[in-house]
């Protein structure tokens, strides 16, 4: 016989046994029973018993030849094997009946080795053969626990054996009923209390009623044979050899537990707590057990979830063995948990109050399932409970703004009710309340104190559908709830201590849990408040739904509520005038801004959309009122083109000005003490103004015709950089010389010679300017030149230069005397005294204008000598040139380059022309050695290769011009590399080297 632990092997031994050891009582008990049985049975039998976990044998045979007193002969034993032969088995039973019955001998077999475990299989062997002799009456009878163990299949060798699968002989439920229970007391009763449960699962829709389930807890009372069912599943999916026997002691001390205080014993009564060690056993692999244990222990023990505990130990029963019909439904939560007198309903809100207490509890589909990882949502829920009502209304607040975007604001999204302030500033805004706004909460937001509002019609005020409230006591659960969710998730999502994966699934949460915030707010909002007064005439507006309300989709939206609420242009301008007329009853002028404000300000009058809407208001509403508009350029009575800072004035109200008045103006301003008058700034001011309209012609035109009668005055001149116009033109300056010293030639050599102490020489145009720009003197137009000639050529004939370029010559000549550039120089003996000095210096020594200053000329400027070596440079006798370049070009010097005494040989490379291989050719002609002195080298190309190298491709160029000053001291090749690098295309090429 063959089966797992408590199929009933033992007592088909026992049963067995006694046909043997009593056959005549077998026989009656038999009869009318067992046909034949009484007739087949031995009349004299030995029955011997060798149960294998009660004593341990070195040798199967010691007990078999122990009770049939019989002494073996070990030389006649096989000699392979060293185990008792078939003869000897056969002579140790001799004419004697014998049933050797062997229980539970897989275990004890499967512990043997080496040669102690080959004696003994040989043993078996013969044994069973012993078993087929027709002269033996020899009967064994075997248990085993499984097919495929070692005595199974030495078993399975005999072709006589007769085998017995007792797994199909034996129904769980008969053996749990039959092993723990006597019987029934009342059967009466018991029936009626399973009709009591059946009724209650029928009456509700959360029981899958089973076919035939009344029968059947008839039948297995006090146990739930779903319960039955159940465990069943597990323990045999695990381990069939040991399931029956672990489902009897596990049944067996949960009745002798349980059976005072329950009335059926269902899956709650297998408690996870208190059955911990069993359940754990059923599959050691797995710690979902624990992991409930844990759940009960540390996360109910507080929470007042009275069926918490049984719904938790059911849904652990269906999850012991995972990936096998894993999770328990609903239904069978109920059969699991429910008990006589309960309500199932209770039972269902406290699984759904579990998920958010309990972390291993997972919900996949219809199924509840305790595993060993943490429920993310479980684990959210957990920290949503401390998340304070303050921050989660805070953030319900923060979601509506969300909810109607940029320009909204939540209020009274607070645990105390109170409202927000709200920002005062000229755009729109939508306020949006957590409940119905009335007539005091309006006037709260409009009025803003204690700092007050200014701009009181620009708020639109938006309310729940309805009538309802979002608070910590109204709506808790759906919108606060969903808040501390979303919070929770935020919480969680920042342990690092939980698995990453777990954080990864909790950010997807946080999302799904914004997202459905998002969605009930949107599906509570919105109405609108619809009034002309809300501040003093609450009690007539009316709530309208934004759906009717909005045009625009979405229509929970800020932006598009306001767009909602803008006044339409017809309604603008019915009150335009009014506002318009109101300010210019109390000051001169307003801006088109400031009528935009006054609507802003004003919670009577409509709201304009924009500062535009006002302006078009005031241009199409106002065009045959008495007014003038000035854009800052002049007024007009056009109102087209207007702006927001538009000034509008009453036409009554200004001063109509033609070009007699602008000339008095003109006349007022010199009368006053002013010197002279910029037209273009006096037109600016002019146009400005907002107190006179120039009103017959342009103000330029009045401003130039009013200078130009001024100026047939001697009293006044038209004056522009170093010129005096006889002509207007608009960039003049009108200046009263009526009081200024007008001054000739001698005046202005005075200035030319303050100007040459002050800078070292002097630009007779920027004198000129100097004193165009004094409004102290005046030099008439018709006198300038002449006295400026003669003052040039005053100094001329006292030894000053005019400076030319790089040269400086004795005589004006030609030239335009307001235009030269007067230096001084030394005189003639001291010019002879430098040059002396200058000739004695050895070749490459450097001097300074300091120097010979110091040495030939301390009773001189510094300028004159200055002037005076710059006139005499790269002059053969002697001959000195630009210190730092080499340059004998007085147009190279500049101060602090110095001067030096060149080397007496060297020899000069030049090149002006339009081709670089022609600039080659005559360098290769008449190049010699030496090193550089002074180089200067230039030339223009065309196109984007002319740009230098890191401009390149950064933009399109058409012409580049490329001027380079060689470094003093290279040597001859250097400067052969340079021209060979000339571009071909270089044209307008000037090169000069000289070389050392």
């Amino acid at each position: 016989m063959y089966g797992p632990y408590g199929t009933g092997k033992s007592h088909q031994m026992v049963a067995l046994y006694h046909c043997f050891r009593s056959p005549g009582v077998v026989g009656d008990w038999a009869d009318g029973r067992i046909e034949g049985l009484g007739d087949a049975l031995p009349d004299d039998a030995l029955p011997i018993v060798v149960s294998l976990q009660k004593e341990q044998y070195e040798y199967l045979w010691e007990p078999l030849f122990e009770r049939l007193d019989y002494e073996p002969d070990e030389e006649r034993y096989d000699e392979d094997g060293g185990y008792p032969s078939i003869d000897v088995i056969q002579e140790a039973v001799g004419d004697r009946t014998v049933a050797f019955f062997m229980d539970e001998l897989e275990d004890w077999f499967g512990s043997l080795s080496g040669r102690r475990k080959d004696a003994n299989r040989g043993f078996l062997q013969a044994l069973f053969e012993t078993t087929s002799r027709p002269t033996t009456d020899l009967f064994a009878f075997v248990s085993v626990l499984r097919e495929g163990s070692d005595v199974h299949d030495i078993l399975s060798r005999e072709p006589e054996r007769v085998q017995v699968n007792m797994s199909n002989q034996v129904d769980i439920r008969e053996v749990l009923r039959h092993r723990l229970v006597d019987s029934v007391d009342d059967p009466s009763a018991m029936r009626a209390l399973v009709d009591r449960y059946v009724e209650a699962y029928a009456d509700t829709d959360y029981v899958d009623l089973p076919d035939g389930l009344r029968e059947e807890m008839y039948d297995t009372y006090p146990f739930h044979p779903v319960l039955i069912d159940s465990l069943k599943t597990r323990y045999f999916a695990e381990t069939e050899s040991g399931a029956t026997r672990g489902m009897l002691y596990l049944f067996a001390k949960v009745l002798v537990d349980k059976y005072r205080d329950t009335d059926l014993l269902t899956h709650g009564e297998v408690d996870a707590v208190e059955y911990n060690d069993e359940l754990t056993r059923i599959n050691v692999e797995h710690s979902r057990p624990d992991r409930c244990y844990d759940d009960i222990r540390e996360r109910l023990a507080d929470a007042d979830i009275t069926y918490g505990r049984p719904i938790l130990s059911t849904v652990l029963v269906y999850s012991l063995t995972p990936g096998l019909a894993e999770g328990a439904t609903t239904s069978d939560i109920v059969l699991g948990t429910y008990h006589a007198g309960d309500r199932i309903n209770d039972i269902v809100v406290d699984l759904e109050r579990l998920q958010g207490e309990v972390y291993h509890l997972w919900r996949s589909d219809d199924r509840y399932v305790i595993r060993e990882d943490e429920n993310p949502r479980s684990l959210v829920k957990n920290a949503a409970r401390d998340v304070p009502d303050e921050d989660a209304m805070a953030l319900v607040g923060e979601t509506v703004e969300k909810l109607f975007g940029a320009g909204a604001h939540a209020v009274g999204f607070n645990v105390e009710g109170e409202l927000e302030s709200v920002p005062d500033s000229q755009n729109v805004k939508t306020v949006v309340k957590n409940g119905p706004w009335d007539q005091d909460s309006v006037a709260e937001v409009i009025k803003n104190q204690p700092a007050g509002r200014q701009w009181r019609n620009t708020l639109v005020f938006v309310q729940p559908r309805n009538g309802k409230t979002i608070s910590q006591s109204s709506q808790q659960e759906k919108f606060l709830g969903k808040a501390k969710e979303v919070i929770g998730a935020e919480i969680r999502g920042r342990d690092e201590n939980l698995a990453e994966e777990i954080r990864d699934r909790i950010d997807e949460l946080h999302d799904d849990y914004e997202d459905d915030l998002l969605e009930r707010l949107e599906s509570a909002y919105g109405e609108i408040i619809d009034g002309d007064d809300l501040l003093n005439e609450f009690d007539y507006a009316a709530e309208m739904s934004l759906t009717n309300f909005v045009a625009a989709e979405p229509v929970l939206d800020a932006s598009n509520v306001a767009a909602a609420v803008e006044a339409d242009p017809f309604d603008l301008q019915r009150h335009v005038w009014g506002l318009v007329s109101d300010r210019l009853d109390s000051r001169s002028e307003t801006t088109i801004d400031e009528i935009y404000e006054q609507f802003l300000m004003e919670p009577t009058y409509p709201i304009p959309g924009s500062a535009r809407a006002v302006v078009n208001a005031v241009e199409d509403g106002l065009e045959d009122e008495p007014l003038l508009a000035h854009d800052g350029s002049g007024f007009t009575d056009d109102l087209r083109g207007l702006s927001r800072d538009t000034v509008l004035a009453l036409e009554s109200e200004v001063e109509k000005w033609s070009t007699e008045e602008v000339v008095s103006e003109l006349r007022g301003r010199f009368g006053e003490g002013t010197k002279e008058v910029d037209l273009a700034t006096f037109e600016l001011d002019l146009r400005q103004r907002t107190d006179v309209w120039v009103h017959d012609q342009d103000p330029e035109d009045a401003v130039k015709m009013a200078a130009g009668r001024l100026t047939n005055d001697d009293h006044y001149v038209l004056v522009s950089g170093n010129e005096i116009l006889d002509k207007v033109r608009s960039d003049a300056t009108l200046r009263d010389v009526s009081d200024a010293e007008t001054i000739g030639p001698t005046e202005v050599r005075t200035r030319i010679e303050e100007t040459i102490e002050a800078a070292g020489e002097a630009d007779t145009s920027q004198v000129l300017t100097t004193i165009r720009n004094d409004t102290e003197t005046h030099l008439p137009q018709d006198d300038t030149a002449a006295a400026f000639r003669t003052a040039v050529s005053s100094l001329l004939s006292e030894g000053y230069r005019l400076k030319t370029g790089g040269d400086y010559v004795g005589t004006l000549g030609d030239r335009d005397p307001t235009s030269v550039v007067v230096a001084p120089m030394v005189p003639g003996d001291v010019g002879d005294s430098i040059l002396n000095f200058v000739g004695e210096l050895d070749e490459e020594e450097t001097f300074q204008v300091q120097s010979v200053r110091r040495e030939c000329a301390p009773d001189q400027s510094e300028a004159a000598v200055e002037h005076f070596l710059l006139a005499n440079l790269g002059e053969e006798r002697p001959h000195y040139v630009v210190g730092a370049t080499g340059s004998d070009d007085p147009g190279d010097w500049f101060p602090g380059a110095g001067f030096r005494v060149p080397p007496e040989e060297g020899w000069t490379f030049e090149y002006e022309g339009d081709s670089a291989s022609e600039m080659r050719e005559e360098w290769q002609e008449s190049h010699e050695s030496g090193s550089v002195s002074y180089g200067s080298l230039s030339f223009t190309t065309n196109g984007d290769g002319a740009a230098p190298g890191r401009l390149q491709g950064v933009g399109e160029f058409q012409q580049a011009q490329t001027v380079l000053q060689l470094e003093l001291g290279q040597s001859h090749e250097v400067v052969a590399d340079i021209l060979e690098n000339v571009p071909e295309s270089a044209t307008n090429i000037d090169a000069t080297v000289q070389f050392e």
